[in-house]
């Protein structure tokens, strides 16, 4: 198997980044399937946010986005994040690592929690999300209709300590 190093995202690695998440993203796993147009319009969403990519065979392979949700001071210890891991990549780590690492950096900036948005539907997010100690801690009862279909919105977290 091939080594996964995770680092901070580079301006140079936006191109992929878009690629990445156009390939991804559809009506299985977010509610309005995400499509960049441009490299600058993927930059422009991007601004005041934490990235780190998963590089595996000099390619781009995943990503975890990570950041506050509210600006409000009693709220600073929360973080939420999105990750994207291609298809290939799936099931061999990255994910897992990619959630180590912003956990890290999480608690190194003061975090305390960190938390996710995750649709019904996801099955399969959502037993790796467990599987790494994330739990429910809400729902937004048929928070999206899709294709006629109502789906709840999961919220969960996970509480980090610095044993991490």
């Amino acid at each position: 198997m091939s080594t996964v190093t995770i680092r901070w995202m580079q301006k140079e690695d936006a191109r992929d980044l878009v690629e990445l998440d156009n390939l991804i993203w559809n009506e299985t796993n977010a509610p309005d399937p995400i499509h960049w147009d441009s490299v600058e319009e993927y930059v422009e969403h991007r601004k005041g946010r934490n990235q780190l990519v998963a590089v595996m065979d000099g390619k781009i392979v995943g990503y975890i986005e990570f950041y506050r949700p509210t600006p409000l001071k009693a709220n600073r210890h929360v973080f939420e994040f999105n990750i994207g891991v291609h298809p290939d990549a799936q099931g061999h780590g990255v994910g897992r690592r990619l959630i180590e690492a912003a956990s890290r950096e999480v608690l190194a900036l003061g975090g305390k929690k960190l938390a996710l948005r995750v649709m019904a539907t996801n099955t399969s997010a959502i037993k790796f999300y467990r599987s790494l100690g994330f739990v429910e801690q809400g729902r937004l009862v048929k928070e999206f209709i899709i294709e006629g279909h109502e789906i709840d919105d999961i919220l969960m977290y996970k509480w980090l300590s610095s044993n991490h």
